[in-house]
C-alpha cells in the first residue's frame, strides 16, 4: 500500500534528509507542478509519495537559488518587523505562509492607500500623469506602490499650496481695504471740532485746539490699529 502523507509531514522528512524548504516555497513548486500530488477522496488536502517528492526535487532543484534561500533563512532568523521583512524578499515563492499573508495584507493596503493619495491629489488640482496608473497599481510590486503613494501625497501637497496661493489676498490689497474703511471715520472726526465752533460762539480757543489734538489721537490710533491687522 502506498503511503501517502502531507505537506508537512513531507517537509519534516525532508529536513531530516538535510533539505530545508520553506511551506510557501513546497507549496509553489506543488503549483507549478514540479513535485507530484496526490488526492485523497475524503480530504481537500494535496497527499504526497515521500519518494516521489525526493526525486522530483533532484530533477528540478536549482543550486542557483541555494545562496537566495540562505538569505531568507537569515532574514528570518532576526527579529525584525514581519511585514518589512516581507517586502524585501527577492521572490515571493520563497515566502513561508504567514510572510506570503503579511506581504499581501501589506499589498493590499498600501495599494487602497495609494489610490487614494492619488483620487486627493487629482482633486486638489493635480496634474494626472496619464500613464494608466490606477489600472497598473495593482500589478506593482510593494515598493513601487511605496513609491507610488509617496508621489501622489507630495502632488496633493503642492495643489493644495497652489489652491491656498489663489485664495489669499495680497498684503498691499488688504491695507487698501482697511484705509477705505478708516477714511470716511477720519473724515466724520475732523468735522467735529469745525462743528463744535460752528454750533456755539463763545467756544474756546483752548478747548477747541485740545479736541482737534485728542481727535489726531485717535485718528493715530486707529491707524495704528490697522497696521495690526496685516
Amino acid at each position: 500500500m502506498v503511503n501517502l502523507i502531507t505537506a508537512s509531514q513531507c517537509l519534516k522528512k525532508l529536513e531530516t534528509d538535510g533539505i530545508k524548504y520553506t511551506k510557501g516555497y513546497f507549496s509553489q513548486m506543488t503549483s507549478d507542478g514540479k513535485i507530484p500530488w496526490h488526492p485523497k477522496s475524503d480530504s481537500p488536502k494535496k497527499f504526497y509519495i515521500y519518494e516521489e517528492v525526493i526525486q522530483a526535487i533532484k530533477n528540478t532543484q536549482d543550486p542557483t537559488r541555494d545562496a537566495q534561500r540562505e538569505a531568507n533563512e537569515q532574514k528570518r532568523a532576526e527579529p525584525v518587523d514581519l511585514f518589512a521583512a516581507a517586502g524585501t524578499y527577492e521572490s515571493v515563492a520563497d515566502m513561508d505562509d504567514d510572510e506570503r499573508e503579511a506581504y499581501d495584507l501589506e499589498c493590499k493596503r498600501e495599494i487602497d492607500e495609494a489610490r487614494k493619495a492619488r483620487e486627493a491629489a487629482l482633486a486638489a488640482g493635480a496634474k494626472d500623469t496619464g500613464d494608466n496608473e490606477e489600472k497598473n497599481l495593482g500589478s506593482m510590486k510593494l515598493n513601487e506602490v511605496k513609491i507610488a503613494k509617496e508621489y501622489w501625497l507630495g502632488e496633493k501637497a503642492k495643489a493644495e499650496v497652489e489652491q491656498m496661493k489663489k485664495v489669499l489676498i495680497p498684503k498691499n490689497e488688504v491695507a487698501g481695504v482697511i484705509e477705505f474703511m478708516i477714511s470716511p471715520i477720519n473724515t466724520k472726526l475732523d468735522e467735529i471740532p469745525h462743528k463744535m465752533r460752528a454750533n456755539f460762539s463763545d467756544f474756546p480757543d483752548k478747548q477747541y485746539r485740545w479736541l482737534i489734538d485728542h481727535i489726531n489721537h485717535l485718528k493715530q490710533e486707529l491707524h495704528n490699529s490697522g497696521k495690526e491687522l496685516l
